[in-house]
């Protein structure tokens, strides 16, 4: 695998764009999908995609976590862009499982679409909860066993 486009690591108004252009061209994230998230409607996120308008601070904020979002998911599923569309259109079946994602249900884009910001902020803990573990879970306790430090 070669190295990964400069878009995937910046963060400005250039790489939002081509990262908007990859979600829309590899994960199947359309225009109107970006026009609900944003508030803004289709063919005004094609407007800002394609140069013609400015995208308001807080939609860049927004744009910029869902990029969060689908980096850690091709992390997880080892950069296969594939396997990220089906986790982003398959519904999730509901489970009783603590590991269970919080879109149960439904699509991840659809529960994206539907909640928007704290949408996003959910899945990237669900998924760095999975990679990483929970870091707001309290650690168990340690005996100390009177190792020396030293």
């Amino acid at each position: 695998m070669g190295l990964a486009p400069d878009f995937f690591v910046l963060n400005d108004a250039t790489a939002r764009r081509a990262q908007t252009s990859w979600m829309q061209q590899e994960l199947g994230l359309d225009a109107a999908f970006f026009g609900v998230l944003l508030g803004c409607g289709a063919a005004a996120f094609e407007d800002w995609r394609h140069g013609n308008r400015p995208l308001p601070t807080a939609d860049a904020g927004v744009l910029d976590g869902l990029w969060v979002l689908v980096r850690h998911l091709l992390s997880h599923a080892g950069f296969d862009a594939n396997q990220v569309r089906s986790m982003v259109e398959i519904p999730v079946q509901t489970s009783a499982s603590p590991l269970a994602p919080p879109w149960q249900g439904e699509s991840l884009r659809t529960h994206i679409a539907r909640e928007g910001e704290p949408a996003i902020d959910d899945a990237i803990r669900w998924v760095t909860g999975l990679r990483f573990g929970d870091p707001h879970r309290p650690r168990p306790a340690v005996a100390d066993e009177g190792l020396a430090v030293g």
